[in-house]
């Protein structure tokens, strides 16, 4: 019979480590009686509760509201956030040319690529 699952929704990340923070993380964990998963997980829950992250999810779930939807929908907002400049430069040099011309059709498909 396989062990239950430690986590509810699991997403596997690859994360890469200088080979000796490897050893020692290993040595730590071996230690501890702990996967070096668990000790990652407990570091990053320091991480987030350092940020006020751990708390608000806490009282959000109490709340009924899911911290992890909203915080996805930050990441999105940001994601466009760092876009806007380089379609704002696209759109003037649109404006300032020629249509059809080749700076504006070169600035049209970069605004395309990019949204």
């Amino acid at each position: 019979m396989p062990r239950p699952p430690k986590l509810n929704n699991p997403k596997i990340v690859p994360i890469i480590f200088e080979y000796e923070q490897y050893l020692l993380l290993k040595e730590v964990a071996y230690r501890m009686g702990k996967s070096i998963s668990d000790i990652i997980r407990e570091l990053v829950d320091e991480f987030l509760a350092k940020h006020g992250l751990i708390e608000r999810k806490a009282v959000a779930h109490d709340a009924g509201i899911n911290v992890l939807r909203q915080l996805e929908y930050n990441m999105i907002i940001m994601d466009i956030e760092e876009l806007l400049p380089y379609l704002r430069r696209d759109i003037e040099i649109m404006r300032s040319t020629i249509p059809k011309s080749r700076e504006w059709i070169n600035a049209r498909n970069r605004a395309r690529r990019t949204i």
